[in-house]
């Protein structure tokens, strides 16, 4: 992320423990990890078309946070992602943990679209005495042994999803926010699973501190 360069200790540091914020630490799989780098938007982005609306969502959003800067490249691609339906989801305006406003080197702030940082009505969020619902299903519930599937979920807005696919003696966990909509999309690669053997994906959604857990399942062949 651009702009820290006159941060302070005390600020570099409650900017890497900010972990309670979602979009700060997203979880994804090493090979992915080691694609992105230190890249910001404009010279690398998801694979998955579809994961790229929440990831340039969920990027501003800790620009807002944090007060951090947009070069012009970076602005004009949130620019083409953000458009249209990506840019219009509603999204809870994130609480600033540095005073002042993100700038581009031409005094703007960080707005990738005419109303890029989240200014949408905020969504309710469940409280511990509300209940939180969960449902999940797979993509491709028999994809190929060396194939790709992916872990729908269906749950509250912005609510933080964590899948874990048990297969025999190994667990691979995935973890992602749910967009605007309480949807959320976790991509597995499916490498080395024997054919037939059925693969269980736990699923837990937590929001506002109330927890929903569901299940769903593929047999790889």
């Amino acid at each position: 992320m651009s702009g820290a360069r006159t941060w302070t200790a005390a600020q570099r540091t409650s900017y890497a423990n900010d972990l309670a914020f979602g979009p700060g630490l997203v979880a994804v799989t090493a090979r992915l990890n080691m694609s992105k780098g230190a890249r910001d938007p404009a010279r690398w982005l998801p694979p998955k078309a579809a994961a790229r609306c929440l990831y340039a969502l969920q990027w501003v959003e800790v620009k807002y946070r944090w007060a951090l800067t947009i070069d012009a490249a970076e602005r004009a691609a949130l620019a083409r992602i953000l458009r249209g339906t990506c840019g219009a989801q509603r999204v809870a305006v994130p609480t600033r943990m540095i005073t002042g406003t993100a700038a581009t080197p031409g005094g703007s702030t960080p707005t990738p679209t005419p109303t890029p940082t989240p200014t949408a009505t905020p969504t309710p969020s469940p409280t511990p005495t509300q209940s939180l619902s969960c449902a999940a299903s797979m993509s491709d519930s028999a994809p190929a042994r060396y194939g790709r599937t992916t872990v729908r979920v269906v749950t509250a807005a912005a609510a933080r999803v964590t899948t874990v696919a048990r297969y025999r003696t190994t667990a691979t966990t995935l973890a992602v926010t749910a967009d605007g909509q309480g949807r959320a999309g976790l991509e597995y690669s499916i490498g080395g699973a024997s054919a037939g053997y059925r693969v269980v994906v736990d699923v837990t959604a937590t929001y506002g501190g109330a927890t929903a857990r569901c299940q769903t399942s593929f047999t790889p062949h």
